[in-house]
């Protein structure tokens, strides 16, 4: 089995630039339009719903947006402070500062989802919402704030199989999220066969079970390479501290969109 740092200078650092960046996007841009267009057939499937359900994913989007960007703006400070402690041969650093931000993108998630759920009706009155449209916006977004540490953990995983310079993976890992959730999406939308006719709602446990199957996918890369651990670890302060000083410009960036 290749050791995470041998991995990073196959992957990243040895032979020519033109071919890695090729093999290095080319399953990112993948995973990427696989993600756009899951969102594309999940408006789809609600807009046969009707109207009022459709203006659910108008209503929540600049907010899911925002918990998006959260999230991969963690990801973003892990894959920066992983790739270069994996580049710089630094290896015993590798597995505490995975463990200790996953635990950091659990704590967050939390916090965040606890802050969602107390704000749910206040927020999207503010944006305009309806009180007809209100219960729908606010079963929706339970599933959303209750799933949260999911998407956060499932980003930071992800990136920090990214960092590695596996972007098959990594991909892998985004393209099976996106299309389990777009295939479960009829499923749980409209009831069809076992299943519960949860309308609009199911969109939401849809898009949870597909970021769930990701997670899974870069949780088991992680374990197989042996990239986390808390054994030896130093203090969770200075991990954290060392990704939130590259995450929180990044999220402020992305939050500016």
């Amino acid at each position: 089995m290749n050791r995470p740092g041998r991995r990073v200078r196959e992957n990243l650092l040895e032979g020519p630039v033109g071919p890695a960046l090729v093999r290095l996007t080319g399953p990112m841009v993948l995973a990427i339009v696989s993600t756009s267009v899951s969102a594309l057939v999940d408006s789809w499937f609600v807009g046969r719903l009707g109207s009022r359900e459709l203006s659910v994913l108008g209503f929540t989007y600049p907010v899911v947006l925002v918990l998006t960007n959260l999230a991969m703006g963690l990801g973003v400070g892990t894959a920066s402070v992983l790739a270069r402690a994996l580049g710089g041969g630094s290896e015993e650093r590798v597995r505490p500062l995975v463990a200790h931000n996953l635990e950091l993108g659990a704590a967050l998630s939390l916090a965040v989802g606890a802050l969602g759920m107390l704000t749910v009706g206040p927020l999207f009155r503010q944006l305009g919402a309806t009180e007809e449209v209100m219960p729908l916006l606010r079963a929706y977004m339970t599933v959303w704030y209750l799933g949260m540490p999911v998407q956060f953990v499932a980003m930071i995983a992800n990136s920090a199989v990214r960092s590695t310079g596996e972007t098959r993976v990594s991909a892998s890992a985004l393209i099976l999220a996106a299309v389990l959730g777009a295939a479960v999406d009829p499923l749980l939308i409209f009831g069809w066969g076992p299943f519960p006719r949860l309308e609009v709602v199911g969109a939401a446990w849809a898009a949870l079970i597909g970021r769930s199957a990701g997670l899974c996918i870069s949780v088991w890369f992680l374990l197989r390479e042996r990239m986390v651990g808390w054994k030896g670890a130093g203090p969770r302060l200075r991990s954290w501290g060392d990704v939130l000083s590259v995450a929180v410009p990044a999220t402020v960036s992305r939050l500016a969109f």
